[in-house]
């Protein structure tokens, strides 16, 4: 238990070492990231205001988000591929 607890801990101080990896140079992910951090257990989440850095996300990505990417392998696409006679 407590090396899950330090593992969670280290990655929590330095976050842009251990967990942004891929999403660096995102500032959104950032900006929801030290955002809810500051959340105290009482507060109410700004889901407006997730939302909107989610759809910056989505509207800034080069190249342009193509969700058939994702879905080439799953087994819902290959289900959708299949033609009916």
């Amino acid at each position: 238990m407590d090396e899950v607890k330090d593992i969670k801990t280290k990655c929590l101080k330095n976050p842009e070492q251990y967990l942004w990896k891929k999403t660096k140079n995102i500032q959104e992910v950032k900006n929801i990231f030290y955002y809810i951090k500051k959340l105290e257990y009482a507060d109410k989440p700004d889901y407006a205001y997730i939302k909107q850095q989610l759809i910056n996300i989505y509207e800034n990505q080069v190249p342009p988000f193509n969700p058939n990417i994702y879905r080439a392998n799953s087994p819902q696409s290959s289900m959708n591929s299949v033609q009916m006679n």
